[in-house]
């Protein structure tokens, strides 16, 4: 799309993959585009957390792609879906003193073993003990050092 063509509120589609299919629809655009240092067009849209180039969006429903469902990896899923609410999860924790942990396991082809961790326990006065079991095995299975038995 053109930077002309972009206005606040619009609804466009996003491509991961510039050209691509669309891989999140009916996004809300934030801002009015810029263009960074090197001669780029971007502008903020709903469900990403980050600016976009203006060449990974279309205009909602226009895309060739669009009876094609939307592919995508673990990777995908965690960075556009879960991390925002896992963020706002964390806040909410941190803000008020509630211990948690949460942990993602998203395989993907070039990373086999990838995982997310998070936890939440600094500045609790007490922390559950099944909370601290999870975080020590979770240690203990980055070190290679933990094989959970499975029945």
């Amino acid at each position: 799309m053109n930077y002309d063509e972009i206005k606040l509120g619009m609804i466009v589609d996003y491509h991961s993959e510039i050209g691509g299919p669309v891989t999140k629809r009916n996004c809300i655009v934030k801002s009015i585009p810029w263009l960074i240092g090197h001669g780029e067009w971007i502008v903020l849209i709903d469900k990403m957390s980050g600016a976009v180039s203006l060449k990974a969006i279309s205009k909602a429903g226009f895309d060739t792609n669009i009876n094609e469902p939307i592919e995508r990896d673990r990777e995908e899923i965690y960075d556009q879906d879960i991390k925002p609410l896992m963020s706002r999860i964390i806040n909410i924790c941190i803000e008020n003193k509630i211990p948690m942990v949460a942990e993602y396991n998203i395989p993907i082809d070039k990373h086999p073993s990838l995982c997310v961790s998070t936890a939440v326990v600094e500045h609790i006065e007490h922390v559950p003990e099944h909370i601290l079991s999870i975080l020590l095995i979770q240690q203990l299975n980055r070190k290679g050092l933990y094989k959970p038995t499975i029945e």
